[in-house]
C-alpha cells in the first residue's frame, strides 16, 4: 500500500469543511498501510476502526478486494469496490456458475463477488479505465 496523497486544492477543501485533520481534530478519512486481509481484521486494535467505519471502499485493491467485500458484509457496512486483478492461481477455491468453474477472468471475479450476497449490485463508472 502507498500513502494517499492529496492535491493542495483537495486538501484545502477538506480542511475548510473540517473533514481532514493532521493534529487532534476529527479524521473522516483514515488510511492504514497494511494488507487488508484476515490478519488485519483479526487484530484487536483494528476492530474499533472497522466497526466505526461508515463505508468500505477499494479502488484497484488487488488481493484485498475479497476481504473488503467479506468484512463489509460481515459488519453490515455499505461498500464499493472496483476490482482489478483476478489472482486466479492464488485463489483456486473461487468458483462460479452451476458447473463450479474456476475464477480466471475479470467477469468471473465480479460474478463470484456478486454471488456472496443478493444485494450486491454492479455499476459502471462514467469515466475511462477498468469498470
Amino acid at each position: 500500500p502507498r500513502p494517499m496523497k492529496l492535491s493542495k486544492k483537495l486538501r484545502r477543501r477538506l480542511e475548510d469543511r473540517n473533514m481532514l485533520s493532521d493534529g487532534g481534530g476529527p479524521i473522516h478519512a483514515r488510511q492504514c498501510l497494511e494488507l487488508f486481509d484476515t490478519g488485519f481484521v483479526s487484530k484487536a486494535e483494528h476492530s474499533k476502526l472497522l466497526e466505526s467505519s461508515g463505508i468500505f471502499v477499494g479502488m484497484h485493491p488487488d488481493q484485498a478486494t475479497e476481504s473488503i467485500v467479506d468484512q463489509a458484509l460481515k459488519l453490515n457496512k455499505p461498500f464499493a469496490v472496483v476490482p482489478c486483478c483476478v489472482f486466479g492461481y492464488e485463489n483456486p477455491h473461487r468458483r462460479v456458475g452451476p458447473e463450479r468453474r474456476r475464477v480466471t477472468s475479470y467477469e468471473d471475479f465480479v460474478e463470484y463477488l456478486q454471488a456472496k450476497d443478493k444485494a450486491i449490485q454492479r455499476a459502471f463508472l462514467p469515466f475511462q479505465g477498468k469498470n
